[in-house]
């Protein structure tokens, strides 16, 4: 058995924060320890201590205070002595991997889960402390793992260390996304009428995510005479408040907004998952987009843009279209309105096995034991 310490941004809910939870929930032959370098107190957090995985928060949130929670993470590191420490997103790739390596000695696994699609959105900071990376990748970690081909290929592009590189893609428990019968759909009864095709996109609303694409994508089909609406699933307070209200004016100027509704942030993802008939993933860029295995897990065919490991991950049970087109997005949506129920049926159960057959949780995690 292996200690592991794990430094990560923070545990809010997001796509490395969710694998790693579900990573060290399912290995039991190695012990999992957990900083965050920012404080917080999310439904993550709650599960990980409940189980009763060790956490330390340091609330590392300006360059004032670096100093302090610095000495904090060398303090921790110190009396925990693990012997692997595993870091995960840019940030906590140089804090982590810098203090590990300079003071301990340790071995060091670097997590890349960042795509550089489209990467002039993100902050500068972002941008500069991953190419400082790409020259560090030579001395610091003993292994880095990233989360989809199409970002391995990104890294070692612009110098990430190829020999020590390997790719482990997201798994998911089939046990909890499974729909093992078909339900009366009463979880989302009050956001869709009676007889229409029920889609979902779950994304916050950050500008990489594309809502404006679907938008467009639903008003081109809102002229024809399809029966069906959309439900927006995701953050919407505090960072996230600009992009959702300018896209509140979009959907109305579009007048679409009979079409789409806001069901906000859910912590409960298998329920919305068995209450809907297809999957949209509009996004500009993605590393591997969880929710789309999520979705397959459970039944529900997905359409989805050309983005991360997307079309390897949806495969022929499902459509992929090029990101930032909403004319062929909207063409991908038409065609499953198209869908009949025999074809629907055929399609679900090519989703579960394909998912069963490639991103099964128990697969990743031995992988990652591999690893360690």
């Amino acid at each position: 058995m292996k200690s592991v310490l794990h430094i990560i941004n923070s545990l809010e809910v997001g796509g490395a924060e969710t694998f790693l939870s579900r990573l060290i929930l399912n290995d039991k032959s190695n012990k999992h320890i957990v900083v965050c370098l920012i404080k917080n107190n999310s439904k993550l957090y709650k599960i990980l201590k409940k189980n009763n995985i060790l956490i330390y928060n340091l609330n590392f949130n300006n360059v004032f205070n670096s100093i302090y929670f610095s000495l904090k993470l060398l303090k921790i590191i110190y009396q925990i002595n693990p012997d692997l420490i595993q870091t995960w997103l840019y940030h906590s790739d140089l804090i982590g991997g810098v203090i590990g390596k300079v003071f301990f000695r340790k071995k060091i696994i670097w997590s890349i889960r960042t795509s550089l699609e489209n990467s002039e959105d993100y902050k500068l900071t972002t941008r500069l402390i991953c190419k400082l990376n790409s020259k560090l990748s030579h001395w610091i970690p003993s292994s880095i793992i990233f989360c989809s081909n199409r970002i391995f290929h990104e890294h070692i592009n612009i110098g990430f260390k190829k020999e020590i590189s390997s790719v482990i893609q997201n798994g998911v428990d089939m046990n909890v996304f499974f729909r093992k019968q078909l339900n009366e759909r009463d979880y989302l009864k009050k956001y869709f009428p009676n007889n229409v095709t029920r889609f979902a996109i779950i994304a916050n609303f950050v500008p990489q995510k594309d809502h404006f694409s679907l938008i467009r994508a639903i008003e081109r089909l809102s002229k024809k005479q399809y029966k069906f609406k959309v439900l927006l699933i995701g953050r919407m307070e505090n960072d996230f408040n600009f992009n959702y209200k300018f896209l509140l004016d979009y959907i109305h100027e579009s007048k679409v907004h009979n079409l789409v509704d806001f069901y906000g942030f859910s912590s409960d993802i298998p329920n919305i998952l068995r209450n809907i008939d297809f999957l949209i993933l509009s996004s500009k860029s993605e590393g591997f987009p969880n929710v789309l295995i999520e979705a397959m897990a459970s039944g529900v065919p997905c359409i989805s843009t050309n983005v991360g490991d997307a079309a390897e991950i949806v495969g022929l049970s499902g459509w992929i279209c090029p990101p930032q087109n909403h004319i062929a997005l909207s063409n991908c949506i038409e065609k499953a309105l198209k869908v009949d129920s025999y074809e629907y049926d055929a399609l679900s159960r090519k989703c579960v096995e394909r998912v069963k057959n490639n991103y099964d949780i128990k697969k990743m995690v031995k992988k990652y034991s591999d690893i360690y």
